[in-house]
């Protein structure tokens, strides 16, 4: 469970930020009762974020709770689906399909919990959970989404659409994820947390430690992709290209599947990696150790850093990238641009070949991996940094009435 004393932020905020931040706790947070759903398995990222807003809050006098809606196998498996396939285009919203999710959802509704009365705020974390508004009470319901649904079937977008216009508002990680105008649309980007130590500074000292446990030659300079096992799905495709591609001659590769040692995912991604790379010198396929100190130094200690996200997913790499400290090259997927200025914070490609041309460009070119770096770090500082969170949280209750039809509202 995430552990964090709001002490501690303020520390790392500095003066000037929390003048700007403590306004909006004094006036707006403290004292707030808040209520987060999530189905029974979300997406770790989801569970960070619910566990610093509880950790912190006890700091400031937040309250928050968290209900994961209780299902049985069916439900389970009809809501993994739906989070799985309405990325894809060719998704079928099958009879059987609808019958297990809307048998299951009255199931797991009736013998849940309802949504506490006595809270200013539920958030409902998932699309499959939507239809809860039908419980809605007093509290403001907000819909706090993770996933682009714009290539979902138009039959499985309406289904939830006529939930989606009787909440508050919908808070969406990127711009370019909105697909409606009702309610209200709060654009809130992922955030570094400071706090956590994939983020926090290292002294070099430690560092060296640390980065002996990888295996890793010290000496040698790399490309860097890494991230949890279940999000490198397209290490296979990376690897295949790199194989044949310049860039060999000139950086490493490390494929860096950050999810213990200890797990079987990560040892069948890494055993399968590691037979397409063959005897192949300087590539470097590890399932790093379970501590997340391990990701930030190989991250740190990179020449260059690889982002490819899941296409229309949320996370927090790539702003945890930026912040790093080391040049970022990144493939052109719905969400990227509303994070980084191609050629300005991050170079950004169209392919993976693209993506290889310019890494190799910034793996030889100091002058522009600095200045990639210099402003990758200005903008993360300004805009998704925890306190900047915080702001956008106290935003949603200070707004009052705007016209959904013309207005994409956001307050950063």
């Amino acid at each position: 469970m995430y552990k964090a004393d709001f002490n501690q932020l303020k520390a790392l905020l500095g003066p000037v930020r929390m003048h700007e931040l403590q306004p909006f706790i004094d006036r707006v947070l403290r004292g707030k009762r808040i209520h987060h759903i999530t189905g029974p398995n979300p997406p770790s990222h989801v569970v960070e974020l619910i566990s610093r807003w509880i950790s912190i809050g006890q700091s400031i006098g937040l309250q928050v709770t968290w209900q994961r809606l209780w299902a049985d196998k069916d439900f389970e498996e009809a809501c993994d689906v739906l989070a799985q396939e309405s990325l894809n285009p060719q998704f079928l919203w099958t009879d059987s399909l609808r019958q297990a999710y809307q048998e299951g959802f009255e199931f797991a509704k009736a013998n849940s919990q309802k949504p506490p009365a006595d809270v200013d705020a539920i958030f409902v974390h998932e699309v499959s959970m939507l239809p809860l508004i039908s419980e809605r009470n007093a509290a403001r319901w907000f819909y706090f989404s993770h996933d682009f649904l714009g290539w979902a079937p138009r039959e499985f977008n309406e289904r939830f659409a006529e939930d989606l216009r009787h909440f508050d508002a919908a808070v969406y990680p990127y711009a370019s994820f909105v697909l409606e105008k009702k309610p209200i649309a709060h654009i809130w980007h992922p955030t570094v947390d400071l706090l956590s130590p994939r983020n926090q500074h290292i002294e070099e000292r430690d560092m060296q430690t640390l980065f002996a446990q990888t295996q890793l030659p010290d000496s040698q300079p790399y490309l860097a992709y890494v991230d949890r096992y279940d999000r490198l799905d397209h290490a296979e495709i990376l690897l295949s290209y790199y194989l044949k591609h310049p860039v060999r001659k000139e950086l490493a590769l490390v494929i860096g599947a950050e999810a213990g040692i200890t797990s079987e995912d990560a040892r069948r991604r890494v055993s399968a990696l590691e037979h397409m790379a063959g005897n192949g010198e300087r590539i470097f396929i590890r399932a790093l150790p379970q501590d997340e100190r391990i990701l930030n130094v190989v991250r740190r200690r990179a020449s260059v850093q690889l982002y490819w996200p899941k296409a229309g997913r949320t996370d927090t790499s790539l702003i945890e990238a930026l912040w790093a400290g080391r040049p970022v090259v990144a493939m052109d997927q719905l969400g990227v641009r509303d994070i980084v200025r191609s050629g300005v914070t991050a170079l950004v490609a169209k392919d993976t070949a693209q993506l290889l041309d310019q890494a190799l460009l910034v793996g030889q070119d100091a002058k522009l991996a600095q200045g990639l770096v210099e402003r990758a770090q200005m903008h993360s500082a300004d805009y998704a940094l925890l306190d900047q969170e915080l702001i956008n949280l106290a935003c949603l209750f200070l707004f009052k009435t705007v016209d959904p039809m013309t207005l994409v509202w956001s307050p950063g």
